[in-house]
């Protein structure tokens, strides 16, 4: 009935109103905001409403055309960035175009490759109202002749490129409220005097630093501060310039590359034209903290074939420099020593990791191993240990529809089971006897002044009759039967136990069991028992295990694999290791 009225009185209403209409009486906004990321897929809701008004004020009220247009949208290779949602957005770096970033604003914004040459290619015919121009290809060899019109027109052309380029450089500058990164390469020896440059770095340049080219040709400090009048008061330009002359001091080689000839070239003595430059513009400059990968591509070949080149002697080298760390889960200290520069890609450039390889990679239809956990620590959430009844396989459905997930077909009646078979395993009697039990209990701790912050969830925290602690841990992950659990633990989830034995013995517990339950064999739970008496040599553990992420940096892995490597958004283009490497067994 509803539907049916809705069908009578649509023609009365704009698309918008009919979504909102639709968003009301299905209660679909409440539903939404009590799924994962909330308040993000409230926003888009918004957004595909904001669409709606685009699309009927200039294609006019017609729901049908309305729906292909948004499945196109859907289909299209340009995906539709998610909408932005203010003081909940991830801690990442997002790489947007300029066009993605209209209206919208952020603190500090970086706008790379200002050096890049633009297209300046014109097609062979201009037409302009009755005006026509064409360049013809001459049968001598010779270069193509333009004819009629063409030469003006295509100076028109040029020049409304140029006032376009111009305008969008303005939006995407006028986007950062706090801080605004400059950064693109010149060539001093050919500096353009003109205003009308080729690139948006040549005229940047020299509007915000007259004597670049001089300060650049020097050879003096690569930092320099100079002052500026803008139309809200004076402001501070920073200028960091890379040349050849302040290797070592805006970018060292050694945070390159330990050993790889790419830093080598770097510090050579050989003639180089290009520089680097970077113009920070903020109202209180202060110095950045840089960090690079350290690793090149010009070690692949060598490392394709497992050996490494030999390495002149330096006359002045450089320390690495160790990367800043503020705060620290197990799972990034842990990310840090498998792999520093997969790390530097996910978590510093915020390039996101290539789950579709994981997908087509699986052996088992269905759920990938990520979106399987995620739905059983879900289902474990809800399951009291005293009284324990286990989800139906109608329950673990409905569950993974509220997810967003697609089970296969006897999925659901496989992971019901799993958790059936679970109950009755001695890591479930154990929660069941606690006098406590605290799930997705959250820690924090630092162990000095001046160290990172160690923060985690621990799936369930259980004080036990005796007085001692228990951490449940839960691991979803397809065991096979001749898996060495004890030695799977001590190579995966190592440092997870180190910080969750931390946690609750600096919490004053006298004594601790961390106990890895891996769900597809519940009765052969690993357990590592811990006292207080420990407390500081697992406190010296920790402190190496940071000290050497530190030291090492963002190195690449000396072990590459199939299981580390699969996903990595740098493989194949970006890692040093070639493709028979990364997809190792």
């Amino acid at each position: 009935m509803r539907l049916q009225a809705e069908r009578v009185n649509a023609s009365r209403h704009t698309i918008a109103e009919l979504i909102e209409r639709a968003i009301d009486a299905s209660g679909y906004r409440e539903h939404v905001l009590g799924l994962d990321w909330g308040e993000r897929r409230l926003a888009n809701v918004h957004k595909l409403l904001r669409l709606a008004r685009r699309f009927e004020a200039s294609e006019g009220r017609e729901l049908r055309a309305f729906l292909d247009h948004v499945a196109y949208l859907q289909d299209a290779v340009k995906v539709e960035p998610d909408a932005p949602v203010e003081g909940v957005e991830p801690d990442a770096v997002r790489l947007m175009t300029i066009h993605a970033a209209k209206g919208l604003e952020f603190p500090v914004v970086c706008l790379a490759d200002l050096g890049r040459q633009p297209n300046t290619q014109t097609p062979d015919l201009l037409v302009d109202g009755e005006r026509v121009g064409l360049r013809l290809v001459r049968l001598d060899g010779e270069g193509s002749k333009p004819t009629l019109d063409y030469e003006q027109l295509c100076s028109e052309r040029r020049g409304r490129e140029a006032q376009e380029e111009d305008r969008i450089l303005y939006v995407a500058m006028t986007r950062a409220r706090e801080r605004l990164l400059l950064s693109g390469a010149v060539d001093f020896e050919r500096w353009p005097a003109s205003r009308q440059a080729p690139t948006a770095i040549s005229w940047l340049g020299p509007a915000l630093a007259a004597d670049l080219s001089s300060l650049a040709q020097s050879g003096e400090a690569a930092l320099h501060d100079l002052p500026m009048d803008g139309a809200a008061g004076p402001v501070n330009v920073r200028l960091q310039l890379n040349t050849p002359a302040t290797v070592g001091t805006v970018l060292q080689p050694e945070s390159f590359a330990p050993d790889a000839p790419a830093s080598d070239a770097l510090a050579s003595d050989g003639p180089t034209t290009g520089e680097q430059l970077s113009i920070f513009a903020d109202g209180a400059p202060s110095s950045i903290p840089v960090a690079a990968p350290v690793d090149t591509m010009a070690t692949r070949s060598q490392r394709g074939r497992g050996s490494r080149p030999e390495q002149p002697p330096r006359s002045e080298p450089h320390q690495r420099p160790e990367i800043p760390l503020t705060s620290l889960s197990y799972t990034s200290l842990s990310e840090l020593q498998r792999c520093g520069y997969r790390y530097y890609l996910e978590r510093v450039l915020g390039l996101s990791e290539d789950r579709s390889a994981a997908r087509s990679d699986a052996g088992h239809r269905g759920l990938e191993a990520r979106a399987r956990g995620t739905l059983v620590h879900r289902l474990m959430e809800t399951i009291d240990f005293k009284r324990p009844s286990p989800p139906s396989p109608e329950q673990v459905a409905k569950l993974a529809r509220q997810l967003g997930m697609r089970l296969a077909g006897g999925e659901r009646e496989e992971i019901a089971a799993l958790l059936d078979t679970a109950m009755r395993a001695e890591p479930a009697t154990r929660a069941a006897r606690a006098v406590t039990v605290r799930r997705e209990h959250p820690f924090a701790f630092s162990l000095a002044l001046g160290e990172p912050l160690i923060s985690g969830v621990i799936d369930l925290l259980a004080q036990e009759r005796d007085g001692g602690l228990m951490v449940l841990d839960y691991k979803s992950d397809r065991i096979a039967a001749t898996v060495d659990l004890e030695a799977l633990v001590e190579r995966e989830y190592g440092i997870q136990r180190l910080l969750y034995a931390l946690a609750v013995l600096r919490d004053g517990a006298m004594s601790v069991d961390v106990v890895h339950w891996f769900l597809e064999r519940p009765r052969e739970a690993v357990v590592a028992s811990f006292r207080a008496s420990e407390r500081e040599a697992l406190e010296r553990r920790l402190v190496e295990h940071v000290t050497s992420a530190r030291r090492r940096g963002f190195a690449v892995s000396s072990d590459p694999h199939r299981g580390l490597c699969l996903t990595c958004p740098g493989r194949g283009s970006l890692c040093s290791w070639s493709e028979q490497e990364t997809m190792k067994d």
